[in-house]
């Protein structure tokens, strides 16, 4: 579909933008949030320069254009989570980096997990955080794992494995009665990987293969990864 301004004027729509080491997406959703269009750039951000980002993001028309609503998400490997009784701004980087050296060309964010009480603590390279700020200066950039927990934290009841499935990563959080119990996040390479890595967790939790319900997000339904896992988990969903 293509994106005019005619088509956005006086609307509802929202843009969510998110950002990963390979490039970017860019998302419009209608009033009720159902997709209506999907635009990917492919580039190595991490090993651009901060003009040359801005630049990209800057030609695209979706972001030249007004939304009801803007979504900036970053995927970042480096994370940590702290309870909010121990959090402040100050030491924000002292939890980031307590087993881990700091790179010069790293940045500082957190956002609050409300629902659970904790707060998000991630790094971005700086001048992917710089570019994004030149095109959108008064837009929180949230971490992709405040984006995907916020779809989680709707069931405050919900309990069991909840997997966020990116390229070659797999991030999981455990919910034990409406409790965030766990947020980790592993490498694989194959659909055994993958499959190694959620079994893992399940004998290192003593987790019950067959009642322990298994929620996958961003997933193929008809994917090799789901008719792998679906051999040894019971209660397996694969949830758009």
């Amino acid at each position: 579909m293509e994106i005019t301004s005619e088509f956005i004027h006086n609307n509802q729509y929202s843009l969510s933008i998110r950002f990963s080491s390979d490039g970017f997406s860019l998302c419009i959703y209608d009033e009720v949030d159902h997709l209506i269009s999907k635009k990917t750039v492919s580039q190595s951000l991490f090993l651009l320069k901060e003009k040359a980002i801005y630049d990209l993001i800057a030609k695209e028309v979706e972001t030249q254009l007004e939304f009801k609503n803007i979504r900036l998400i970053c995927e970042s490997d480096i994370y940590t989570l702290i309870p909010n009784v121990f959090f402040t701004p100050e030491m924000a980087c002292d939890f980031l980096y307590f087993e881990r050296e700091k790179s010069k060309n790293e940045s500082e964010l957190y956002s609050q997990l409300p629902v659970w009480e904790n707060t998000l603590i991630y790094s971005l390279p700086t001048h992917l955080q710089n570019a994004i700020k030149r095109v959108y200066p008064n837009k929180h950039i949230e971490h992709h794992l405040t984006s995907f927990l916020s779809k989680v934290a709707n069931d405050r009841n919900a309990s069991g494995l909840k997997i966020w499935t990116r390229s070659k990563m797999l991030d999981v959080a455990l919910i034990t009665n409406g409790k965030l119990t766990l947020l980790n996040s592993y490498t694989y390479n194959t659909p055994e990987d993958y499959t190694f890595f959620v079994l893992n967790i399940f004998e290192q939790l003593s987790l019950d293969i067959e009642t322990c319900k298994v929620d996958i997000y961003n997933l193929e339904n008809n994917s090799e990864i789901k008719n792998l896992l679906q051999k040894y988990v019971k209660e397996l969903i694969v949830i758009d």
